[in-house]
């Protein structure tokens, strides 16, 4: 979502000036105009800078912080991080997640880690789907069977008794794998052998950013005129 940034407020309630818009950051580094080439290598640094400055720097910035609270930051790293999965899975595959968002969450949320904990892949990520990221989205906490520790040994670990199960998280370990796992994908992404991977990506960063359903505004609307 574009970010407006004027030279001046003064004036905003004076229907006699007129306000220009200076710039319209897409990302914490750059503005619109670095799109204006339409070059893909420049839609993936917009994406990387996203990614990057607005959720992945974030979420490590909460362990990082040198402050006695930095301890219970676990919670907030989480909701921070957890879209990232969904997100993934909907460039990795090209088009939006509307009514499928379990499907997508467990793609890319599987394509980031290689869980091997005796289950079944797919029944470890729809767990982790109901249990942390159904639990942050609606309640804003995790459900019952998660269990928030500080082993970095794992990211992830699910112990099972029949069927009975928990599953405990080391948030700063997972924030990390996720960093490592993204600059993984760039490095895919800007690979010009990676076709299929590089199309994908154009084709749902095209429609989720305006070249299919227009959000950046032209330079005449930029312009907030007197009435």
């Amino acid at each position: 979502m574009p970010i407006w940034s004027t030279s001046s407020f003064l004036g905003a309630f004076d229907p006699s000036i007129t306000i220009y818009i200076v710039d319209v950051y897409l990302s914490p580094k750059f503005t619109a105009t670095k799109l204006s080439s339409g070059n893909i290598t420049d839609k993936i640094d917009v994406f990387e800078d996203r990614v990057k400055g607005w959720m992945l720097n974030q979420a490590r910035a909460l362990f990082e912080s040198g402050k006695p609270d930095a301890r219970h930051a676990g919670m907030a790293a989480l909701a921070v991080i957890f879209p990232y999965f969904e997100m993934l899975a909907q460039y990795q595959q090209g088009k939006g997640s509307d009514g499928r968002s379990k499907e997508f969450f467990k793609q890319g949320f599987l394509a980031t880690f290689q869980m091997d904990n005796g289950a079944p892949k797919e029944e470890i990520a729809s767990d982790i789907y109901d249990q942390v990221r159904c639990g942050l989205f609606h309640e804003a906490i995790t459900k019952n069977r998660v269990v928030i520790w500080g082993n970095r040994e794992r990211s992830i670990r699910i112990r099972s008794t029949g069927d009975k199960f928990s599953i405990f998280i080391c948030p700063e370990k997972l924030v990390e794998d996720v960093v490592t796992a993204f600059e993984l994908y760039l490095a895919k992404l800007h690979d010009p052998a990676e076709t299929v991977l590089r199309s994908s990506f154009e084709q749902f960063w095209d429609f989720q950013s305006g070249t299919l359903n227009p959000m950046v505004p032209s330079e005449q609307e930029l312009q907030v005129l007197p009435t």
